[in-house]
């Protein structure tokens, strides 16, 4: 159990730092139709992958 909230606050650190970092990245080329498309296949992709990677950490342990 403490496994996965070490693994789950690293991830969230992680999160973060990510963000603080593009945060500052000014794009010129910035569309908001590009910016959603990309962040609709982002959730498409990484929601069923991380609830997969769950359930296979709760059998797992």
């Amino acid at each position: 159990m403490v496994f996965l909230l070490v693994f789950t606050g690293f991830i969230c650190l992680a999160g973060l730092v990510i963000t603080l970092i593009y945060i500052n990245v000014t794009d010129h080329s910035y569309s908001s139709e590009k910016s959603f498309t990309n962040l609709s296949w982002m959730y498409l992709v990484l929601v069923p992958i991380a609830i997969l990677i769950v359930i296979v950490l709760a059998f797992l342990l």
